[in-house]
């Protein structure tokens, strides 16, 4: 007995020592103060579940004082949430891997958390994007690397992605003010969250659901801008519209032989990728259509000759047009390699930025999300009108809550050019995002701050 209780303790005492000596030179846990990551890391902020539509919204507070005032759900732009009466949740706390940099340099798109160059007291974590040798401009909302879009993969959007609408989460009065037919057929198809496509007897052309932004108290449709509901509302600043988006949905075959089709537009082209339903005909296809779909010629840019949707199939579908760049993956699985479009001068705003079409079948669309990508603004004194010039050994970072986020930007030397971040000043990669925090109410009718076991992910 004796034997087993002390071997029980020797365990005890080897586990923990291999947890001291995992801090001292493998990991250590970063609490985020600030929202220059939201949404993607929460510093200190107010949780609520929307009165209107039940998506939930989360507001920084502490950064520059409480931002709830003029907070509005990002989803249905309900103003009325009750934020003044919501205790405030402590900000993520990170796993940072110590010894990552040691093995290798940071990537562009990769989070780091590293010593501030202008005060050594701090650190930051902050998202890379410009390395060592180039040179970085931000413009259009885009980083520009030595005068090219710097894009990102599929995976690399998904980690910086900002929620636009999400048709799951619905007001009492649906979204019919949402969603467009085209051609005009009055009213959208809806079953509670669901949209429903029935063109089984229309095989000769498109019949569409066309997403229309809205602004929520009239309805009135309105561009997409760069909001972020994490940072309340700034009467200060002129909000910027946005160009670059992601679909994510369901879509359930439920009969006929025809074809299915997805469309986003950036303002300046529209990419539409078409699904054949039944039989093969000539493969799902990428093509190019002139913004909004209007006259002109089709360009295909990819085909997969041999594959097609089936009926009684559901199939999960991420289709982004951002930087750019066309990407698509169905069940997970990439059908052909992204198709890069050339930068464009000027894109329009865009007030219609996804469609969904059918032609000959029968779809549900579950699950539907619309998102957009970062929208860098050109803030701060370095890398907006002109190119920033990266020596050896430094890095150009940037804050994914860009118009709340101070980063390379801002920083300047005593002559006023631009600081980077030195390669030596890095501390670490963050891996997991292990401790985030909601309020809950206790036994005792106490409100009490718990792990929120949802939010819990591995990082890019």
């Amino acid at each position: 007995m004796k034997n087993a209780f002390r071997r029980f303790l020797e365990t005890i005492l080897l586990v923990l020592c291999a947890l001291l000596l995992f801090r001292a030179v493998g990991a250590e846990p970063y609490g985020v103060p600030t929202g220059s990551m939201a949404p993607t890391l929460l510093g200190n902020h107010k949780a609520v579940l929307c009165p209107r539509c039940g998506d939930t919204v989360r507001v920084g507070s502490g950064d520059h004082g409480d931002q709830a005032a003029g907070a509005a759900c990002p989803n249905c732009g309900c103003p009325d949430l009750g934020l003044d009466r919501v205790p405030v949740c402590r900000g993520d706390r990170l796993l940072v891997n110590k010894t990552f940099h040691e093995w290798r340099s940071p990537r562009r798109w990769e989070m780091a958390i590293f010593l501030s160059p202008v005060d050594q007291s701090k650190i930051f974590v902050k998202r890379v994007v410009g390395l060592p040798g180039e040179s970085v401009q931000v413009r259009d909302g885009d980083v520009y690397v030595d005068h090219e879009i710097a894009r990102k993969t599929l995976t690399e959007l998904k980690a910086v992605r900002v929620p636009v609408f999400d048709n799951n989460f619905q007001p009492a009065d649906g979204w019919a003010v949402r969603w467009l037919t085209q051609p005009d057929r009055g009213p959208a198809l809806r079953d509670g969250p669901r949209l429903r496509l029935e063109a089984e007897g229309v095989a000769d052309t498109y019949q569409w659901l066309v997403y229309r932004h809205t602004f929520a108290t009239t309805d009135k449709a309105r561009p997409v801008f760069d909001e972020y509901a994490y940072n309340g509302s700034d009467p200060t600043r002129t909000p910027e519209p946005v160009h670059d988006f992601m679909i994510d949905c369901d879509l359930e075959v439920r009969a006929g032989d025809g074809w299915l089709a997805l469309g986003l537009n950036d303002g300046g082209s529209e990419v539409v990728v078409e699904f054949p339903v039944g039989a093969l005909k000539d493969g799902t296809h990428l093509s190019e259509w002139p913004a909004g779909g209007a006259g002109g010629e089709q360009t295909v840019y990819r085909t997969a000759p041999t594959f097609g949707l089936r009926t009684g199939r559901t199939y999960h579908v991420e289709f982004a047009f951002a930087d750019r760049r066309a990407s698509l993956t169905v069940d997970g699985r990439g059908l052909f390699a992204p198709v890069d479009r050339p930068s464009l001068p000027r894109r329009a705003e865009v007030v219609k930025p996804a469609r969904i079409g059918a032609r000959g079948v029968e779809v549900v669309v579950q699950n539907f999300r619309l998102f957009r990508d970062v929208h860098y603004t050109a803030a701060g004194r370095h890398a907006g009108a002109a190119p920033v010039r990266l020596g050896a050994g430094q890095y150009f970072v940037l804050g994914d809550n860009s118009p709340n986020s101070d980063d390379s930007r801002f920083w300047s030397d005593g002559a006023g050019r631009p600081l980077p971040v030195p390669e030596a000043s890095f501390l670490g990669k963050p891996f997991l995002l292990h401790q985030p925090s909601r309020i809950e109410h206790s036994a005792d009718g106490r409100r009490e701050s718990r792990v929120d076991w949802g939010r819990i992910r591995w990082l890019h």
